[in-house]
């Protein structure tokens, strides 16, 4: 059994992951500004402060930080946060490395828009190039920042899709309008979303760090477009659609560039993870969307 760090921690994808590390055997401290509990270590990446204990136990760092790409419009500060709050953390992170004696294992997310949009029907792989567009740089920097690790232990980069909870992230924001009977496909309806579900994205987690898997992986257990997607979640939580889809125009009125993410996408492969030998639970959505919600 492993002892484990998860700068993020607290958010989403960090309380499901520390649990089900805890579940497995590990243990497992959370970095927090604001500690309350015995498992977590203060830091401040921007004011590059960071608790000495337990430090020296680490054998590896999983990062989660990071502020929501899709929480607000993005107006230069918030780029700038969105950018800052990837970047700095990791780098402090590096540059805290000689408190990390035993550190073997360094584990990061980043996600799969970096590949910008435009490229059709054809489905990217992790060999294709980064986008031009300010979510792929910021990709880019992010997973440049992660790679400094390389030198010093095992490196891996997790490229995270939409990822499935009936509670938190995308899932509920895209089921509220499904729910209240005003749902409706977005733009063309026929722009790709890549997804997996929690409970494979956790699975992925361990299994990277019980089998020392390196590199960098795109982790899409399915793709659907918009008008499945919507139509998927609609049939699973038993609600008719009947709108007509919503015009781009007015998503770029409400959100500005941030409404790129939702109106473009592409096809992302899952195969190179697969090919290590992870197996994904739920790869058809119908099922995924049912598990979600009913299990």
């Amino acid at each position: 059994m492993k002892t484990i760090l998860i700068s993020g921690g607290s958010g989403f994808i960090g309380t499901h992951l520390s649990k089900n590390l805890r579940d497995q055997g590990h243990t497992v401290f959370i970095l927090s500004r604001k500690p309350k509990k015995r498992d977590q270590i203060y830091w401040n990446a921007h004011a590059k402060k960071i608790e000495g204990k337990h430090l020296d136990k680490i054998e590896i760092i999983i990062n989660l930080a990071g502020a929501g790409i899709a929480d607000q419009r993005w107006s230069k500060k918030r780029k700038e946060e969105i950018l800052n709050s990837r970047v700095d953390s990791i780098n402090f992170l590096y540059l805290s490395i000689v408190n990390f004696p035993k550190l073997e294992h360094f584990i990061s997310v980043s996600g799969i828009d970096c590949y910008g949009f435009g490229h059709g029907e054809r489905v990217l792989t992790e060999t294709d190039a980064y986008g031009r567009n300010f979510i792929s740089e910021v990709v880019k920097q992010w997973e440049e920042s992660c790679k400094k690790f390389e030198s010093r232990c095992n490196t891996t980069i997790l490229r995270l899709p939409i990822v499935l909870d009936a509670k938190n992230g995308a899932l509920p924001k895209m089921a509220a309008p499904i729910k209240k009977m005003l749902g409706a496909p977005i733009g063309s309806g026929n722009q790709p979303i890549n997804w997996v579900c929690i409970d494979d994205l956790t699975a992925v987690f361990s299994y990277v760090v019980d089998n020392k898997v390196t590199g960098t992986y795109n982790v899409v257990a399915g793709t659907n477009s918009n008008k499945e997607f919507t139509k998927t979640v609609a049939k699973v939580l038993k609600k008719p659609l009947f709108l007509p889809n919503v015009p781009s125009f007015i998503l770029k009125l409400m959100l500005g560039e941030l409404s790129e993410l939702l109106l473009n996408g592409n096809f992302v492969s899952g195969e190179k993870l697969k090919e290590t030998g992870f197996i994904y639970q739920h790869s058809a959505l119908e099922e995924a969307l049912e598990s979600v919600y009913y299990k």
